[in-house]
């Protein structure tokens, strides 16, 4: 009971409460979404579902090959994307240790419970941040009155990615799949990760290592890169000779299972008086 009265007290103050958070996931989606449309218009294509929306978004870049005439260009939506997720859930948990989850510490002296608590404020940061930004691309759709459909319009995605995608349909078990648990486990995997990290480092440089992670990635398709198997476009059900995305499936649950023991043995030792005071 009193595990659950701490969760709610986080979504509360580190969800609810947070306007930054808001202010990005209602505000963001929205001028990606324009974005999209304007460039279907000027590619004079009308046909287009939610799931071109939605790959828009989420779809990342297509492979960089370096050379002298290829000059390297940031996904810049998918960045601010994950970049502002990052950000969005980076000092809470600091913070709280100002407040009341200080006081809950030295009385209960319960680390454990306010890590794990911490941890599951996190996951629904994340799925809610999602949620919103979907539900927003719900909207656009009935606006503009497109189809609710995960058929993808290939000629437009070529367009918008500059290289030349598979044939893709809503039939694919393995694309419908993809498009919405890729993104969001490897967001939790990143942001555990990132609040894990926070133990060890100041806030801000585990926030710039996440960025580093994602401009690496975008640069380099490679397994190695975490940040690939959040960027859609570069799975090889979307892309010939693209990436198997399902390890990245298995890493990014041991990266949320690590990330989660790690920080609790780490906090058990965390000097909160020295850092808090």
């Amino acid at each position: 009971m009193k595990y659950i009265k701490i969760i709610i007290f986080d979504i509360k103050n580190g969800i609810l409460k947070n306007k930054f958070f808001f202010c990005c996931v209602l505000i963001m989606p929205c001028i990606f979404c324009i974005d999209f449309l304007m460039k279907a218009k000027l590619h004079n294509i009308s046909d287009y579902s939610f799931a071109d929306f939605y790959m828009f978004i989420y779809g990342g870049m297509n492979e960089y090959i370096p050379s002298s005439q290829n000059m390297f260009r940031v996904p810049v939506l998918w960045v601010i994307l994950f970049t502002t997720m990052f950000f969005g859930s980076l000092n809470y948990p600091y913070n709280d240790l100002f407040g009341y989850g200080k006081q809950i510490l030295l009385r209960t002296k319960g680390r454990v419970l306010w890590w794990l608590s911490k941890c599951c404020w996190n996951v629904v940061y994340i799925l809610l941040f999602h949620i919103i930004i979907i539900y927003i691309i719900c909207i656009f759709v009935l606006i503009v009155r497109a189809d609710f459909e995960l058929d993808i319009n290939v000629e437009l995605l070529a367009r918008n990615f500059l290289a030349e995608p598979m044939s893709l349909t809503s039939d694919s078990i393995r694309l419908q799949f993809l498009l919405f648990s890729s993104p969001i486990l490897i967001s939790v995997a990143l942001n555990l990760l990132q609040m894990t990290i926070s133990l060890f480092i100041k806030p801000i440089f585990s926030f710039l290592l996440m960025s580093v992670i994602l401009i690496s990635s975008s640069y380099l398709m490679s397994n190695s890169m975490l940040g690939n198997y959040g960027m859609i476009f570069r799975s090889n059900i979307v892309l010939k000779n693209g990436l198997n995305f399902e390890p990245g499936i298995y890493i990014s649950l041991i990266i949320i299972v690590l990330s989660i023991i790690i920080g609790m043995f780490k906090f058990k030792k965390y000097d909160i008086i020295n850092t808090v005071d």
